[in-house]
């Protein structure tokens, strides 16, 4: 998906989030200088924006904020190809990109109710995430694929170093049987 045009997943049954929750997705960006919002719903159920400029990322999970830091050395390159997961359980959060956890923290336990996500844009925030360099993420993202339980590191590193290989299979939203009816806006076909 071109994440540079008003693209955007619509649910029409909804994707019902709790946590346990993780994700994973590939992504190929353009402008490493500035915050990039990669995806985001109106509603703050499910964001994700990276911040390059301050190397600080941050993560919404059913309007929960997480912020998590961007190593310097993060090897993440304009015009590549890269894979992040993110895994939440109830009192921690882990992310790990191309094979190497970026951030571990724990947080308080808090009770996540159980929501419902109907859209997911891809490339934009709300205003309330909006920063004075924000853009809209220029580049590609594919493969985004989304758990109702907790991955462990072992198997976020073999996701995001073995490309195409999912295991457990994504069993909230998997990216190889998501209907062409879901995705809406502008698309990107290519072999990855």
């Amino acid at each position: 998906l071109d994440g540079t045009n008003d693209t955007f997943l619509a649910f029409d049954k909804g994707i019902e989030l709790s946590s346990p929750l993780a994700f994973c997705l590939q992504f190929n960006i353009r402008d490493i200088l500035e915050t990039n919002y990669i995806f985001s719903s109106t509603d703050d159920k499910l964001v994700l924006v990276f911040r390059f400029s301050v190397s600080l990322g941050i993560l919404l999970i059913n309007s929960v904020a997480h912020f998590f830091e961007i190593p310097k050395e993060n090897d993440v390159k304009p015009f590549h190809w890269h894979h992040i997961c993110v895994t939440s359980a109830e009192d921690s959060y882990t992310i790990v990109h191309d094979g190497q956890q970026w951030y571990h923290a724990n947080h308080l336990h808090e009770s996540f109710e159980k929501t419902t996500l109907t859209r997911l844009d891809l490339g934009s925030a709300n205003e309330y995430w909006e920063f004075s360099d924000g853009i809209r993420f220029k580049g590609l993202l594919s493969e985004l694929n989304i758990w109702s339980k907790s991955l462990s590191v072992i198997q976020m590193v073999e996701i995001t170093t073995h490309c195409g290989e999912i295991d457990p299979i994504a069993d909230l939203l998997n990216w190889s049987k998501l209907p062409s009816s879901t995705i809406r806006g502008s698309k990107y076909d290519d072999d990855i």
